[in-house]
């Protein structure tokens, strides 16, 4: 026999324990009442927040860490149809993940902040025509990342911008390309002048 630590069984088991423990659970709303005031709650925090919005009001709102805020699986299905508020202290764009929610899920937009702008994605009005669980998905996201990598290194060589820039911007150039593809409404504002909210189609 093997060890039972090699055992499928308890590998799985000792790793959906790790996750449970790992979740972050919702905590009681907050005064904030539509998306933009959410979004100045978390402009400058430290910790990754994710707040969901359902006609204007207030559903439900989570905490995290500095670089994760992890929703238990119930909950994910309340993004159907709503309005997310979430934020990045690192300061970067929506991460892999973040957008295979936000389509898997159907939500009807995203707001992402970090302290400098409000970057966001809407639902066409077709609907999300992407199944992120195919390998189309990914290759199109390694094609975008190629290119964008491309473009931001000859610009590094021109002495356009640094390094650093390079690599605060490069997530954003992703998706640019990316969303522009397949005719997705994706941008950014500076995170003072985003008058918000967008408007349903």
């Amino acid at each position: 026999m093997r060890p039972r630590d090699h055992c499928p069984w308890v590998f799985i088991v000792k790793t959906l324990k790790y996750m449970s423990q790992n979740y972050h659970y919702p905590l009681p709303r907050d005064d904030a009442k539509n998306p933009i005031q959410a979004i100045k709650k978390v402009q400058d925090s430290s910790l990754e927040h994710l707040y969901i919005f359902k006609k204007d009001q207030q559903i439900r709102r989570f905490m995290g860490e500095t670089n994760q805020v992890n929703p238990p699986p119930q909950y994910l299905f309340e993004l159907k149809d709503a309005v997310i508020v979430h934020n990045h202290p690192s300061g970067s764009s929506f991460s892999w993940e973040d957008v295979r929610n936000i389509i898997y899920y159907d939500a009807f937009a995203c707001y992402l902040v970090t302290n400098t702008f409000v970057y966001y994605l809407v639902r066409p009005q077709k609907g999300w025509e992407i199944d992120v669980e195919s390998k189309r998905f990914e290759k199109a996201y390694n094609s975008c990342h190629s290119i964008a990598e491309d473009s931001l290194n000859k610009m590094i060589a021109l002495n356009e911008i640094s390094e650093y820039e390079r690599e605060a911007e490069i997530i954003h150039y992703i998706w640019m390309l990316f969303f522009k593809i397949n005719s997705i409404e994706y941008g950014r504002k500076k995170v003072n002048a985003f008058k918000g909210p967008i408007k349903r189609h």
